[in-house]
């Protein structure tokens, strides 16, 4: 399968605490995010926790709602 050969073994799983969750669900309440912009912000936050400086999507709206420091959002 396509994701699995070349996408899969190419990504590392990021554990969160519930610390975590907490922090993401009130910065995102604190913008007014909601529904799927939440593991959009999510996503987010699991960048800047494993030090990544980019998260590269199609949807680059919907990633700056809930930009950190230190984390760019790009498009292909």
């Amino acid at each position: 399968m396509l994701v699995e050969e070349d996408v899969a073994e190419k990504l590392a799983v990021v554990e969160l605490a519930a610390d975590d969750y907490r922090s993401v669900l009130r910065r995102g309440a604190d913008l007014g995010l909601a529904s799927g912009s939440i593991y959009d912000a999510l996503h987010m936050y699991c960048a800047r926790k494993v030090g990544a400086d980019q998260v590269l999507t199609y949807n680059a709206r919907h990633f700056e709602r809930f930009q950190l420091p230190g984390v760019v959002v790009t498009t292909p």
